[in-house]
């Protein structure tokens, strides 16, 4: 079964959505206005697809959610 979430539900709880896309290995499909708008997985799934290693110079410390 897909894992959907809404935009407003991946601000609120953004570790809980982070540690399934962790645990699982699968995306989360995130939905705006009730469209699907944005797909979650973790790193490692995205640099197992792209062929490239990612790397961040400054870990990210904080996430700015905008509410439309």
């Amino acid at each position: 079964m897909k894992a959907i979430r809404t935009s407003e539900d991946f601000c609120n709880n953004y570790s809980e959505i982070s540690e399934l896309c962790h645990t699982t290995s699968k995306p989360v499909y995130i939905t705006r206005d009730g469209n699907v708008d944005l797909v979650a997985i973790s790193i490692d799934v995205y640099q197992r697809l792209s062929g490239r290693v990612v790397a961040v110079d400054e870990p990210c410390t904080d996430i700015d959610c905008i509410q439309h």
